[in-house]
């Protein structure tokens, strides 16, 4: 179930992300949402 649920919000924070390639904040979003999805894989 949990695993579904990240891939929902993996789809869904990864195509509105796309559109922040060329900007300073993508890298910071990006850097942000790897280190949440590292601690979401270890917490389970």
């Amino acid at each position: 179930m949990l695993e579904y649920w990240s891939i929902g919000v993996l789809g869904k924070t990864i195509t509105p992300s796309l559109s922040y390639f060329n900007t300073p904040r993508y890298n910071l979003d990006f850097q942000s949402f790897k280190i949440l999805v590292i601690l979401v894989i270890f917490k389970f």
